[in-house]
């Protein structure tokens, strides 16, 4: 079992480190820089403190799980939605079909698509640290 354990983490970590070569780092600053200019007036406070949530999940996204609600919070998401929230959800999607047309590309396209769900609604998103599946082993009869 730690063997697993053992393989499943570094699985993770390769993966994260092809993230970033393969332009996580460039989503991370994107995420940065908007919630900085957001962060600079003041109803956007809560809409940049977001940004810099989501730009340090950006960073190393293969260890936790994001799920996306969009209704958690449907007046700040509609508000992000057309100044920001258009521009981001565009070029993840481009950037994610890009990378899912090679077999090898299809993790980090995946974590892209999963970047344009985040991008669509911000508020409402929910980090969780992935947590290593037991296997179910059936006893015999």
């Amino acid at each position: 079992m730690e063997e697993m354990e053992k393989k499943e983490k570094e699985r993770r970590q390769i993966l994260n480190i092809a993230w970033l070569i393969c332009g996580g780092w460039i989503c991370s600053v994107l995420w940065l820089m908007i919630g900085g200019v957001l962060y600079l007036t003041y109803f956007g406070r809560r809409l940049g403190k977001q940004c810099f949530r989501i730009a340090g999940y950006a960073v190393w996204p293969h260890d936790t799980t994001a799920t996306a609600f969009l209704w958690s919070a449907p007046l700040a998401n509609f508000i992000w939605w057309f100044p920001w929230g258009v521009l981001l959800f565009q070029m993840h999607l481009i950037v994610a079909g890009a990378f899912c047309l090679s077999i090898i590309g299809a993790p980090i396209g995946k974590q892209y698509f999963q970047m344009a769900l985040i991008a669509m609604c911000p508020f409402g998103v929910e980090y969780e640290k992935k947590e290593l599946i037991e296997p179910y082993y059936p006893e015999k009869w």
